[in-house]
């Protein structure tokens, strides 16, 4: 099963950043599991590799990358709205 990284760029994670202090590695969670940050769980429910984004004839270049694809669920568990915040994917390497 495909592992993917999530590392969310919540308050006590900038505020570390912002301290300089030492970060600990992330945490790596399988397709299908929920993770709680804050006031937001994330699932990643699907994921695909893709050389294209459409299926447009007219835009049928080859790209010089592929496309990581994800399906994402994020759920507000907070008692009042909220958006998104935002979040990164990071790799093996942390890129």
């Amino acid at each position: 099963m495909k592992e993917f990284t999530f590392l969310s760029q919540c308050t006590c994670f900038i505020s570390c950043v912002a301290l300089c202090q030492a970060v600990e590695p992330p945490n790596v969670y399988q397709i299908g599991n929920r993770i709680s940050v804050g006031t937001m769980s994330y699932a990643v429910l699907n994921a695909k590799w893709t050389a294209r984004l459409t299926d447009n004839q007219l835009m049928d270049s080859p790209p010089d990358a592929a496309f990581l694809i994800l399906e994402l669920q994020v759920t507000n568990i907070d008692l009042k709205p909220r958006t998104i915040p935002p979040f990164k994917l990071v790799d093996e390497n942390g890129a």
